[in-house]
């Protein structure tokens, strides 16, 4: 298994938003706001070859510096 954030995943591989977004049942507008955001969505590549997306996500209350 693997696990790459996705606008990393993406200018690795070479491969467009759009056909990213096809590959896994998206828009290509849900791609652009993930990465335009900063979100933090990784994508996970498993051993048989499948792929999906997982975002992280804090909860509660977060401490500033």
């Amino acid at each position: 298994m693997m696990k790459i954030p996705l606008a990393d995943y993406l200018r690795m591989t070479g491969t467009s938003q759009e056909r990213f977004a096809k590959l896994i049942g998206i828009t290509q507008g849900a791609i652009h706001q993930m990465i335009k955001k900063g979100r933090s969505v990784d994508v996970i590549k498993g051993d048989d070859g499948s792929i999906r997306l997982e975002e992280t996500k804090m909860i509660g209350k977060q401490a500033t510096a």
